[in-house]
C-alpha cells in the first residue's frame, strides 16, 4: 500500500501498490501474508485482522525515503484491531488518533467506547499464541476532540467513567480463550489520553508469558503500563517520564509507571519510573 503513487485498481505490489487500506477488506489474507506499508505514506481507517493466523504488517521503503508510515485513525475505535489472532506481527509502523468522538462502529462485545492505537481482543473459546509488536511509535491518541475539558471529579474515580484513548490495548473477553506469547519491544508511546500499554484479563485464565521490554513512555494521562491478570511477566529497560500527565484538559490526570494485580510470577527491572502525577 502506497498512499502517495498507490492506485486501487492495481495488483498490490510493491510495483503496482494499492492506495487505500480499506482494500484489505476484498483480500482473503491467508497465512504468511505481508501487509506493507510505503515509508512516507499516511493512510486512515482501520486494519481489521479478524480470525487470521500468520499475518505481518510493516513498512517498506520507497525512493531511499526513511519515514515509517502512518496510521490515522481518528474517529475509529483502532488503527489495528486484532480478534482471535495468533502469529501475528506489527512493526516499524506509526499511528496516531487525535479525536474524533464517538466510533461509528463499536464492537458487540465491548461495553464502553474506546480509541486505541492497536487493540487485540480475545472473544472465543480458543487458545491464541504468539502477538509479536516492535518499533512502533504511537502518539497523539484521544477520544475527544482538542479542546474536551473533562470534569474536576473524574479524576478521583477509581479508573476513569468516560471515554479514552490507549495506546496498546489486549482484553480477555471469554471465559475460556486466553492469549500466550505475547512482546511488545523497542516501541515509543507519546500522549496519550490514558494508558500507554494495559492488560485486561481473567484472573483464572491469566494472560500468559509477556516480556514486555525497552520501551519509552512519555506524558500518558493514566498510568504508563497496566497488568491486569497476567502470568510470567517480564518487564524490563523501559522508560516511563510524567504518567498522569495533565497538560491536554482531555487526559485522566491519575498516573503511575507501572502495576499490576491478579497477576503471577512478574520480574520488573531496570526500569525508570519518574515524574508521575496524581490529583
Amino acid at each position: 500500500f502506497n498512499s502517495i503513487s498507490g492506485d486501487n485498481s492495481n495488483l498490490g505490489t510493491k510495483e503496482k501498490p494499492l492506495k487505500s487500506l480499506d482494500f484489505i477488506e476484498n483480500i482473503n489474507l491467508k497465512e504468511g501474508d505481508k501487509i506493507l506499508l510505503a515509508n512516507g505514506s499516511v493512510f486512515t481507517n482501520t486494519i481489521n485482522l479478524i480470525n487470521k493466523n500468520g499475518i505481518e504488517v510493516t513498512n517498506y521503503i520507497v525512493d531511499n525515503n526513511r519515514k515509517i508510515p502512518t496510521i490515522n485513525s481518528k474517529g475509529k475505535v483502532a488503527a489495528i484491531f486484532i480478534e482471535n489472532s495468533s502469529k501475528i506481527i506489527i512493526r516499524n509502523i506509526e499511528i496516531t488518533a487525535n479525536g474524533g468522538g464517538p466510533n461509528k462502529f463499536l464492537h458487540k462485545k465491548i461495553k464502553t467506547d474506546l480509541r486505541t492505537g492497536i487493540l487485540y481482543l480475545v472473544t472465543d473459546k480458543e487458545i491464541h499464541n504468539n502477538l509479536n509488536i516492535s518499533d512502533v511509535k504511537i502518539r497523539d491518541v484521544f477520544f475527544e476532540n482538542p479542546g474536551y475539558v473533562r470534569g474536576e471529579s473524574e479524576v478521583r474515580t477509581p479508573n476513569g467513567t468516560k471515554s479514552y484513548g490507549w495506546g496498546i490495548r489486549v482484553v480477555n473477553l471469554s471465559d475460556t480463550g486466553n492469549l500466550e506469547n505475547i512482546t511488545i519491544n523497542n516501541s515509543q508511546f507519546k500522549n496519550i489520553s490514558h494508558t500507554a500499554i494495559r492488560f485486561k484479563g481473567v484472573r483464572e485464565n491469566q494472560f500468559k508469558n509477556l516480556e514486555i521490554n525497552d520501551n519509552v513512555v512519555l506524558r500518558t494521562g493514566g498510568p504508563g503500563m497496566v497488568f491486569n491478570s497476567t502470568r510470567n511477566l517480564f518487564a524490563k529497560r523501559n522508560d516511563i517520564n510524567f504518567s498522569g500527565s495533565f497538560d491536554d484538559t482531555r487526559k485522566w490526570g491519575r498516573g503511575s509507571g507501572l502495576w499490576t494485580w491478579g497477576s503471577s510470577y512478574a520480574v520488573i527491572s531496570n526500569n525508570k519510573f519518574q515524574n508521575a502525577n496524581g490529583p
